[in-house]
């Protein structure tokens, strides 16, 4: 069946889909502290996504998700089934779509369709983190 669909799917969004694929990181000022994201897009659309948040005093949580991605052209949708480990029911999926606005090899740029503001990750270079 995902065959078909990729045969479906126009060249351009087959190689933005691509270019999607692989590990993407940002760091970010939240709740007073920092938050470091790990967003991995697996070409077979698995998803697994890390966020550490380090509090002033240097305290830290980690929270992971795991789900499904898809990119239909426009909006790069993620569906989160799983938090820390355990399944999530059908009610409380989490969901997230942005719309792209760019993907190069270094950095990929969205915008949230529900007033999230901006998403720009990027991409691992030499396996080091930037």
């Amino acid at each position: 069946m995902t065959a078909m669909l990729a045969a479906c799917e126009d060249p351009q969004t087959r190689d933005v889909k691509a270019r999607l694929v692989g590990t993407w990181f940002a760091e970010s000022q939240e709740h007073g502290g920092v938050a470091r994201r790990a967003l991995t897009l697996e070409a077979g659309g698995h998803l697994k996504e890390s966020v550490r948040i380090i509090a002033p005093n240097g305290a830290s949580d980690l929270e992971s998700r795991e789900g499904e991605w898809f990119f239909d052209g426009v909006n790069l949708k993620r569906k989160y089934t799983y938090v820390d480990g355990q399944p999530l029911t059908n009610a409380h999926f989490i969901y997230d779509t942005h719309e792209l606005r760019s993907v190069t090899a270094s950095e990929l740029v969205a915008v949230s369709n529900v007033g999230r503001g901006e998403l720009r990750l990027k991409r691992e270079q030499g396996g080091v983190r930037p």
